[in-house]
C-alpha cells in the first residue's frame, strides 16, 4: 500500500531511505510532477501521455476500478432519477383517478335517489304508483 501511495503522490530517494514529498516543502515547478521517482511534465499529464509509462501501468487496476465505480455511480444516479420521475407521474395519475372515482360515486348516488328516479319517469310519461303493492300468491298443486 505504501508503494502505491508513493507512486501516486511521489517520493524522493535520499541515499537508502525514501522521503515523501509534501506540498509544503515542494520546490518543483508546476510544469513537473514527480511520480514514483520520475518526473512527469504538466503537458504530458494533460494530454495523458503519462498513462503509457511503465511505472504508471502498475497502477492500471486502480485506475480501472476508479473508472468502473464512477460509471456505476453515474448509472445508479440516472436509474434513481428515472424511478423518481416515474413515481411522480404515477402519483399524479392516481390523484386524477381518485378525483374521477369520487365524482362518479357522487353522480351514481344522485342518479339513484328516489326523487331523481321519479323525475326521470315523469319526463317519460310514467307516473308514480299511489296504490299499495299487492302480494301475489301461487297455489301449490
Amino acid at each position: 500500500m505504501k508503494r502505491i501511495i508513493n507512486k501516486i503522490f511521489g517520493s524522493k530517494k535520499v541515499g537508502a531511505e525514501t522521503e515523501n514529498v509534501s506540498p509544503q516543502n515542494n520546490e518543483e515547478t508546476v510544469d513537473n510532477i514527480e511520480v514514483g521517482g520520475s518526473k512527469i511534465k504538466f503537458k504530458d499529464f494533460i494530454t495523458g501521455k503519462f498513462l503509457i509509462r511503465k511505472d504508471i501501468l502498475s497502477l492500471s487496476p486502480l485506475f480501472i476500478m476508479a473508472v468502473l465505480f464512477s460509471i456505476i455511480m453515474v448509472a445508479n444516479r440516472y436509474y434513481i432519477e428515472n424511478i423518481s420521475y416515474e413515481i411522480n407521474k404515477l402519483q399524479k395519475e392516481v390523484d386524477k383517478l381518485h378525483i374521477q372515482h369520487i365524482q362518479l360515486k357522487c353522480d351514481y348516488m344522485n342518479a339513484t335517489m328516489i326523487t331523481e328516479v321519479t323525475n326521470r319517469l315523469k319526463k317519460m310519461g310514467i307516473k308514480e304508483s299511489t296504490d299499495r303493492p299487492i302480494k301475489i300468491k301461487i297455489d301449490k298443486e
